[in-house]
């Protein structure tokens, strides 16, 4: 249904980055990683410094197994995001190079 809703608005409005954002979870959530991954980058052309973007990105890839360009992403979060973005960002990072 949340994809149905997202396609509907972005049909008339195709730069909504919410609704692209609602489209990409569903992807990401069906292990649909590509298709997640490409929503969002639609979303950070639009608006390269939401935060919420690109920490879904960064997840993204994480849950794809690209480690280091969710590490590229999770720098822009600690860049553009807020205290409590930043602060996961930085432990999502620090984990991944662990690995």
């Amino acid at each position: 249904h949340m994809q149905d809703i997202a396609n509907t608005i972005l049909a008339h409005y195709p730069n909504h980055i919410e609704s692209l954002t609602n489209i990409s979870v569903t992807h990401l959530i069906l292990k649909e990683y590509d298709k997640g991954i490409a929503a969002l980058l639609k979303a950070e052309k639009i608006n390269p410094k939401d935060y919420v973007v690109l920490s879904n990105i960064a997840q993204g890839y994480q849950l794809k197994g690209e480690p280091s360009k969710a590490i590229e992403y999770y720098e822009k979060c600690i860049i553009y995001g807020d205290g409590p973005t930043r602060i996961f960002a930085k432990t999502q990072i620090e984990t991944l190079q662990k690995k």
